[in-house]
């Protein structure tokens, strides 16, 4: 689904060194160097993976000590199918190296995209069209049993997933539940958000969190570490892609109304959100420079 608008160039460099937390921290224990109720400094556009210049690459994800980045390949020279990569770097203080294709998640005729990692960096979920073909993808599944050894092959989440509508750009909730996008009936039109619950059997069947969704697109959720905070994607205010917020008081509670993003949203370009640092204080996402996209990363200011 994403060869329809996305020609994107992704330059990804070096962070500004934000301490982050460990993966097994609580709601409770997420402590934020920074202060995220002022509004967030000027974005940078990063620079630094080499990538085929036939290559388009986006939505990318990171583990939690930002040292391995996982993110979609569109090869335009391949049939425009999509790929999921991965690359690493040894620090903060330098850039990511070259990036490897993750096998076992990837077919050769199909777009395998949208990667979304949990905490411990041991199940990945995804999109592919790998089944039913474009606009009709499905959200898939793969574990490993450690951080030394390959993904196995994805399983397809049947819980989640509906038969007659396209299920993208999945991202995890605080407690392992999953958000997405998906044109399924219950919305309010074109995409929307749902959430299915985790469960001790998989996930309940996804509900649409009304609260946040338009007649519009509404897509490319990006949660903090806590829960309480959610950003995505909306063409509500304009004929491009903007970058919504929304809080909540509590894990339990509605999130508010949205309200743009005003200060990493403009008129004229589309701008979407991938992924929240575990402080919560740095947001990643793509922006339309011209013909192409690039990663930029915004951050509030520090304490």
């Amino acid at each position: 689904m994403w060869r329809r608008f996305i020609v994107v160039t992704l330059l990804i460099a070096c962070g500004n060194g934000l301490p982050v937390l460990g993966s097994d921290a609580s709601t409770a224990d997420v402590k934020r160097p920074c202060d995220s109720a002022k509004p967030f400094d000027a974005p940078v556009r990063l620079a630094g993976v080499a990538l085929p210049t036939t290559a388009v690459v986006f939505a990318p994800t990171f583990t939690s000590d930002e040292l391995t980045m996982y993110f979609a390949e569109l090869d335009e020279d391949a049939g425009a199918t999509g790929d999921i990569l991965s690359t690493t770097r040894a620090d903060l203080t330098t850039p990511f190296g070259t990036a490897t294709l993750v096998s076992a998640l990837n077919t050769s005729s199909s777009n395998d995209t949208d990667p979304a990692l949990s905490a411990d960096a041991l199940t990945m979920y995804f999109y592919s069209d790998r089944a039913n073909g474009p606009l009709m993808g499905r959200i898939y599944m793969t574990l490993r049993p450690s951080l030394l050894v390959d993904f196995g092959a994805p399983t397809l989440l049947a819980s989640v997933n509906s038969s007659d509508s396209d299920d993208v750009q999945p991202t995890l909730d605080w407690d392992g539940s999953l958000v997405f996008a998906s044109t399924r009936p219950g919305g309010l039109g074109n995409y929307d958000l749902f959430r299915a619950q985790k469960s001790a059997s998989g996930f309940d069947a996804p509900i649409a969190l009304i609260e946040l969704n338009s007649s519009t697109t509404d897509w490319s959720p990006a949660l903090t570490k806590d829960g309480l905070t959610i950003y995505f994607a909306s063409a509500r205010a304009s004929a491009s892609w903007d970058i919504f917020v929304a809080t909540r008081p509590n894990v339990t509670a509605s999130f508010s109304m949205p309200v743009m993003v005003s200060e990493l949203s403009s008129p004229d370009n589309n701008e979407l959100p991938h992924w929240v640092s575990p402080d919560s204080c740095r947001l990643y996402f793509t922006r339309l420079v011209g013909s192409d996209y690039a990663v930029f990363v915004a951050s509030h200011p520090s304490l």
